[in-house]
């Protein structure tokens, strides 16, 4: 999890640097307002997941509970207003958002099944990261370097009809 944790930092030093570039609007200074705590929340929430004793009887529950919580946070993060300058980051916060749902759906049935389908997991992971990696490229837009729109290489392989349609 170390990995999602520098990314969150790597959120965090990219929309502070934006909103010191001195070309600030209101709906820019919401945005980045907002996604400060989209950050914090989804560090928060990668804390107590990292925290979870995995012999425990509830580690599974805690799991998806917070696995959860992170969805509705990345649902949250791609419903912000984006600033008109910055159009792309429409894009990566709905793609990382769609990519976070598929991967919660996805834990949910590894975890909710009763034989475990590692395979189905090692989706889910994937999705997960996928989501990670759509930030992290968030990050580098808000700070002005290069970035890459991250290509989805998972999502055509999911065949649970629970992710047909994300919303």
């Amino acid at each position: 999890m170390n990995k999602r944790s520098l990314l969150i930092l790597l959120v965090i030093c990219c929309i502070s640097l934006a909103a010191c570039s001195g070309k600030s609007d209101k709906v820019t200074d919401e945005y980045v307002k907002n996604m400060q705590t989209f950050s914090s929340n989804v560090e928060i929430l990668s804390v107590s997941i990292n925290s979870i004793d995995a012999s425990s009887e509830t580690a599974s529950a805690d799991l998806l509970t917070y696995l959860d919580y992170m969805d509705q946070t990345f649902t949250q993060m791609a419903s912000l207003e984006v600033p008109e300058n910055i159009p792309d980051a429409s894009v990566l916060a709905s793609n990382a958002a769609t990519a976070m749902h598929d991967s919660v759906t996805l834990y949910h049935e590894v975890y909710g099944a009763e034989i475990f389908d590692g395979d189905l997991e090692l989706k889910a992971k994937a999705r997960y990261d996928h989501a990670f990696s759509c930030v992290a490229e968030l990050g580098k837009l808000l700070r002005n370097e290069e970035y890459i729109i991250p290509v989805d290489t998972v999502s055509a392989d999911l065949t649970s009809p629970d992710l047909a349609d994300p919303e």
